[in-house]
């Protein structure tokens, strides 16, 4: 199985270009989430310090993933894009738990429905974030 370093797509062996994007393929293969580095920096020829084999790969991300997570888990969905998706989480967050904990701290004076809202809109915001992202988005993460 062949990876496409400009997509992330994968391609079957034997293949010189991408199927998805049509960028050429020069024998890059996806090693159990592994991937070799380089022996020399580029550009100066010095060689890597020696020690250093195989540098763990994150593997494609799954839009599908992510929409289900943020229809049952509302703002939690951004953990599974954290890299990218980091202050979404934690303003996700503090908006849900400050309205939930301020609607009961303020529910003998306004009813406490209105505070309902705030947690019920990041719920809405992150299936709508999620939804309008494209493949490719999640394809590419977290260089996307």
């Amino acid at each position: 199985m062949v990876i496409c370093q400009n997509c992330r797509t994968e391609a079957a062996d034997g293949t010189t270009y991408c199927g998805t994007c049509g960028a050429p393929l020069q024998g890059q293969s996806y090693q159990a989430g592994f991937q070799q580095y380089p022996q020399q920096y580029p550009g100066t020829g010095q060689p890597y310090a020696q020690g250093y084999g195989l540098v763990p790969v994150a593997p494609p991300k799954s839009k599908t993933a992510a929409i289900l997570l943020a229809v049952f888990l509302s703002f939690w969905t951004w953990l599974y894009t954290y890299q990218r998706d980091a202050s979404k989480f934690w303003l996700g967050l503090g908006l849900a738990v400050g309205g939930f904990f301020l609607g009961m701290l303020l529910s003998f004076l306004i009813v406490p429905i209105i505070f309902l809202f705030a947690p019920f809109g990041v719920w809405v915001w992150a299936i709508v974030d999620t939804a309008s992202k494209p493949d490719q988005y999640y394809l590419r993460y977290p260089a996307g």
